[in-house]
C-alpha cells in the first residue's frame, strides 16, 4: 500500500467558541502541574469597587454628592481572576515563540511611531 504525499497547504477555520470574550490581562500566577504541564491563571487589577456607598439627597429629592467616610470598601488592590490556561509543553514552547515575534514587531512599531513624530 502506497502512501500518500502530505498536502501542499491547509485550511484552519477559526470559529469563535459561545464563550468567546477578550480579556484584559495585567499578570499572571500559576507553574508546572504534576503531569507536566503549565498551568497559569490570568488577572486583571483594578482598585476595589465600593461595596456601598452613601449619597446626601437635595431638596428635590435627587441624588446629591457621596459622603466618603460612609463608603464601605475593600482595602488594597483587586486581582479579578480573569481565566485559568493549561497548556502542555510543546503548545507553551510555540506560544512562547509567537509572544516574542509580537513583542518584537511591537517595539519595532512603537521605535517607528517615535521617530515619525515632530
Amino acid at each position: 500500500m502506497a502512501l500518500m504525499a502530505p498536502p501542499e497547504k491547509v485550511r484552519f477555520h477559526y470559529i469563535k467558541s459561545n464563550y468567546f470574550r477578550v480579556v484584559h490581562v495585567d499578570g499572571a500566577h500559576g507553574g508546572v502541574t504534576p503531569d507536566g504541564n503549565i498551568f497559569f491563571s490570568a488577572y486583571s487589577q483594578r482598585a476595589p469597587i465600593p461595596q456601598i456607598t452613601t449619597h446626601k439627597v437635595d431638596a428635590e429629592g435627587s441624588v446629591a454628592e457621596e459622603i466618603r467616610e460612609e463608603r464601605i470598601t475593600k482595602d488594597g488592590i483587586v486581582r479579578e481572576v480573569e481565566v485559568g490556561i493549561m497548556m502542555d509543553i510543546a503548545t507553551a514552547e510555540s506560544l512562547h515563540k509567537w509572544l516574542g515575534e509580537k513583542i518584537e514587531a511591537s517595539k519595532e512599531l512603537r521605535k517607528k511611531a517615535s521617530k515619525e513624530k515632530p
